[in-house]
């Protein structure tokens, strides 16, 4: 990269331009040797995870052709374990990329106490092209999106504008106003996922495989397949059938944020400046992703809460109708994951601030923040989820308050250098060279949902209340409505510094992190509902409390218990000492 500057009169105009060329190289598989998944569910003859697990540890497929589930006296029996999943074919994959941009600003001194910037940036990712396209796949979904085809996005513009005003006179005060609109860009384990996972051979196979899955036990002959069976070689139709794919969504753009701030900023007395400041984030174009190889719902499903809070859509009885899915569009291929770029979000946000700058040895920082952000629960990782909605053909499932959401935030520092004047040096001399800091932060708790557990499931798919293997939160209230205790911390630090000679100093140094030795939770049980069996045309969510887990005598933990704790990098209260010599 590179740039130009140019000053004339009050402008200084910068130009520049950058170019990044990126090779990406990776040489993994994960889950070559396969995975069996065991679980909490108590519903058709399993008992939960570890009773399942030696069930099907007694009646393996060298012993026992079907295992336990529901029963060894039913009809029809199979194994316990909630589903397999294993990975073959290609291992290594290797693709460039190439990112373009340019800008131009201008930044503009009007008169005396006001400045404005003006500018415009340009943003361009040139992406690989297909390496294994599936024309077989595309010929079922390239209208919504394909293998053969990778999304290229030109109108990357995004201007600048903002301008610094001094009403009250030089150094009494400024206004702040500044908008921007920008792009990000598609990380790398984004495209290789879309690179490798074709569903064809020479690409990465994904298998999701369930006990009434009919195959045999590549180990055994003539034997169905279970604990502890796996596949050496390229399984078998009804196997690869469940295989998974991704696609890039034909109209897929990087994501974009416009940002906006407006702050005014004056002194308010004895050496204190405050602030008060808006800041807003809309953000369009998020990646999401989606199951496209699930066919248009013919009936609904209702379900019925047994059990609850007490809370408006989470009372015992309620009852709630959504749609259901039961038929793949292609019965050949398991989910078909469509990156889309359908996710929006937005925060607000208002910044209070205070702080004082060596006055009698104090400096201080104080600040609160009032925050909301909603979004539509896109993908927070670079790896595309399987399917990430709870509705296939639809978001507006997915709005509501962000992971990220922390309604308020509170941050206060402070650093203290005593200083006495004394004519008697006994006393003047210990009484100097000390410093004391602090820091207390304190934020809402961190948002959680009410979680279902089970439901039904397509092939190659998970377990959700509508089939579609989702979302699998509450729908009559949401993502994210319910939050964590607050959490808050406090540090210390004191110290002294002792000059011994003209060329040596010592500075001895105690800090506590944590003092309060506050626990701080950041994780719990959103297992909230279990999926019972349906009666008369009803589904029974069950809501998992410590006396219904007691009851169903399952090794879990009932809904809300914390199973995290953290304070940042520091969980418990620790104390450092330190000897620092200068010389």
């Amino acid at each position: 990269g590179d740039m130009l500057t140019w000053v004339h009169g009050g402008h200084v105009v910068r130009l520049g331009a950058e170019f990044s060329a990126v090779r990406d190289e990776t040489d993994s598989l994960s889950n070559a040797e396969g995975t069996f998944r065991y679980d909490s569910g108590a519903t058709n003859g399993h008992a939960g995870g570890l009773v399942d697990w030696i069930t099907d540890y007694t009646f393996n497929v060298n012993a026992y052709p079907n295992g336990g589930c529901p029963s060894i006296h039913a009809t029809v029996h199979d194994f316990c374990f909630r589903s397999f999943t294993q990975s073959f074919g290609e291992q290594s994959i290797t693709f460039n990329t190439q990112e373009w941009s340019g800008f131009v600003q201008d930044d503009w001194r009007v008169r005396s106490g006001l400045t404005v910037n003006a500018g415009m940036r340009y943003e361009y990712e040139l992406l690989p092209f297909p390496q294994r396209p599936n024309f077989a796949l595309d010929a079922v979904f390239g209208k919504t999106g394909a293998t053969s085809v990778f999304p290229e996005d030109r109108n990357n513009f995004g201007p600048r504008l903002g301008a610094a005003w001094e009403p009250f006179g030089g150094g009494r005060g400024v206004v702040r106003v500044g908008y921007g609109l920008y792009f990000g860009r598609l990380p790398g384990a984004t495209i290789r996922s879309a690179l490798a996972n074709t569903a064809l051979a020479s690409s990465t196979v994904n298998i999701r495989i369930v006990p009434d899955t009919v195959t045999g036990c590549p180990q055994v002959a003539n034997q169905g397949f279970g604990y502890a069976c796996a596949y050496l070689t390229a399984p078998p139709a009804a196997v690869t059938a469940t295989t998974s794919a991704m696609v890039f969504d034909r109209r897929f753009r990087l994501p974009s944020v416009q940002q906006g701030t407006v702050s005014v900023e004056r002194g308010v007395g004895g050496g204190v400046v405050g602030s008060v400041t808006y800041l807003m984030n809309l953000d369009r174009q998020l990646p999401n992703s989606v199951d496209i190889n699930v066919a248009p719902s013919v009936s609904t499903r209702t379900l019925q809460m047994k059990g609850g809070i007490g809370a408006s859509g989470v009372r015992d009885g309620e009852t709630f109708v959504v749609p259901v899915y039961t038929q793949r569009v292609s019965a050949s291929y398991g989910p078909v994951t469509d990156i889309a770029s359908n996710g929006n979000a937005s925060y607000n946000a208002l910044v209070l601030e205070a702080r004082s700058r060596g006055r009698r040895g104090l400096e201080f920082h104080v600040s609160w923040t009032w925050a909301k952000s909603i979004d539509y629960g896109q993908n927070g990782g670079a790896t595309p989820r399987i399917n990430g909605q709870f509705d296939p053909f639809t978001v507006q499932y997915d709005k509501g308050l962000s992971a990220l959401n922390y309604p308020h935030r509170v941050s206060a520092s402070a650093v203290w250098e005593p200083r006495f004047a004394s004519e008697l040096g006994w006393l003047r001399t210990p009484a100097n060279g000390w410093q004391i800091a602090s820091l207390f932060t304190e934020r809402s708790g961190g948002p959680y949902s009410y979680d279902i557990f089970g439901g039904t499931r397509l092939s190659g798919g998970r377990e959700s209340i509508n089939g579609s293997g989702g979302a699998v939160y509450l729908p009559t209230v949401g993502r994210n409505t319910l939050r964590l205790p607050d959490a808050y911390n406090v540090d210390l630090r004191v110290s002294r510094a002792v000059r011994v000679s003209d060329a040596v100093r010592v500075r001895a140094t105690a800090e506590v992190f944590n003092l309060t030795n506050h626990v701080n939770y950041s994780g719990v049980t959103q297992r909230a509902f279990l999926v019972g069996s349906t009666v008369n045309g009803i589904t029974p969510l069950i809501f998992q409390d410590a006396a219904t887990v007691a009851a169903e005598g399952l090794n879990v933990r009932p809904f809300g218990a914390f199973t995290e704790a953290a304070t940042g990098g520091v969980r418990e209260r620790q104390m450092q000492l330190g000897l620092r010599v200068q010389f």
